[in-house]
């Protein structure tokens, strides 16, 4: 159902097994640039790369690069090549030079707009520039793909160059109070301490406080925004999405703040609960509650500076990402097609059997969030830290943001070295 990029990389090799000669990377100029991304999350065990599977995207996108030649093989401390496909481990998880991602998402959420940063092989000069989302596109899983490119400053990076990021997460409106949901999310805009709205990672993360510029509710189909009196019409729309858009998100921000929402356009809780989770002060501890199905959530826009960032598509390529989503498209149209007609036989041929016998099913009842056992706050989470841990939070806080206080690099490095000890012991232990 996938329309398949068609032609030979030069790290494929040629007819007859010969091998390509070896490049001369003396030859070329390294170029920094930044890659626009997109895949599907649903099939993929998350962006970053990770020790024990190689089905993330970077995996693929660095393994890609490397096939190609837009970057330095991997080699052992011997010189000798690494073969990135055998596995996954430690000595694979070499990032190329001044690699920077914009947004980590996790197993399951997808993206149209992340955007990774790092240096690659450039033309030489006098020649044309390299295609890089063809080059890249012919030889990644169709799960992920290369739609836009950029050439970007020597002080550029994809995670502190970017301005703001959007995502989008997409629900069926059956049941839900639209008009509700929306009072809710009003409450989420401006700067707002959010520990009660995120996982807690207090190793790396020490300030909880995010800005939300917007959140809005959509027609998935019209792509219209809904107000109170689209709700308030007999035929809402089967599926739409909320839009928030934000400085920067903490871990499983969004996700949970989604099942507030969802709590809310229920009818299970009020609007204000939005507000009351946002007072740390009156609240100190996260109610417990599930998070928001991953499957649903798109990272669907990193914006950076216009004046810095000139994006650039290879026709080629972007043609062929349309029609793969177009392509993509027909085909869960037509499941959901099967899986709504099979549900009409079914009523039609057993619905009255089963009325018949059907026992009203209440569920438990239902606990208001706010009356619900709580996490352990920030502090009692510091607090009970291993000591291993606590090495490494107070690295991180002395590296400052994203490790850009380089007065106090060599301090927090030597902190990390003792941390990796200690983990080291405790993992023996």
């Amino acid at each position: 159902q996938f329309l398949y990029f068609i032609g030979e990389s030069p790290a494929m090799g040629k007819k007859g097994g010969k091998k390509d000669r070896e490049l001369d990377w003396s030859a070329y100029p390294m170029r920094h640039v930044v890659l626009r991304i997109a895949y599907h999350g649903q099939e993929l065990d998350g962006l970053a790369r990770q020790e024990n599977t190689t089905n993330t995207v970077e995996h693929y996108l660095i393994q890609a690069l490397r096939q190609v030649r837009l970057i330095p093989p991997l080699v052992d401390t011997n010189g000798n090549p690494v073969d990135e496909s055998a596995g996954s481990g430690k000595a694979l998880m070499a990032s190329p030079a001044k690699f920077s991602r914009c947004g980590r998402t996790d197993k399951g959420v997808s993206a149209l707009g992340n955007a990774v940063s790092l240096l690659v092989r450039g033309a030489k000069e006098g020649q044309e520039d390299l295609q890089y989302s063809n080059m890249l596109n012919r030889v990644l899983p169709p799960e992920v793909r290369v739609v836009a490119w950029a050439s970007v400053p020597e002080n550029f990076d994809a995670r502190f160059s970017c301005i703001s990021r959007t995502y989008r997460y997409f629900f069926a409106t059956e049941g839900r109070d639209l008009r509700r949901m929306q009072q809710g999310a009003a409450h989420l805009l401006g700067e707002h301490d959010f520990r009660n709205l995120c996982k807690m990672d207090v190793v790396n993360v020490s300030n909880f406080v995010r800005t939300i510029y917007t959140a809005d509710i959509y027609d998935a189909v019209t792509e219209s925004k809904l107000t109170a009196s689209d709700d308030e019409q007999p035929n809402p729309p089967p599926v739409a999405y909320i839009e928030i858009r934000g400085s920067a998100f903490l871990y499983h921000q969004i996700r949970c703040i989604m099942t507030v929402l969802f709590l809310v356009a229920e009818g299970k809780e009020d609007p204000a609960v939005v507000a009351k989770l946002l007072d740390v002060a009156k609240q100190p501890g996260k109610p417990c509650y599930p998070l928001a199905d991953e499957r649903n959530l798109v990272l669907w826009d990193c914006s950076f500076d216009e004046s810095v960032v000139h994006w650039r598509v290879d026709h080629g390529a972007f043609a062929a990402v349309l029609e793969e989503l177009s392509n993509r498209a027909a085909a869960m149209h037509v499941a959901a097609a099967i899986s709504t007609n099979m549900q009409r036989a079914l009523r039609a041929k057993f619905g009255r059997v089963y009325d018949e016998g059907a026992v009203p099913n209440r569920g438990p009842r239902y606990i208001p969030l706010l009356e619900r056992q709580t996490e352990h706050t920030y502090e009692q989470k510091v607090a009970g830290l291993s000591d291993a841990k606590a090495h490494r939070r107070e690295a991180n806080r002395a590296l400052g943001t994203g490790g850009r206080d380089r007065a106090l690099q060599p301090r927090a490095e030597a902190l990390c070295g003792a941390a990796a000890a200690d983990e080291g012991n405790a993992s023996a232990s």
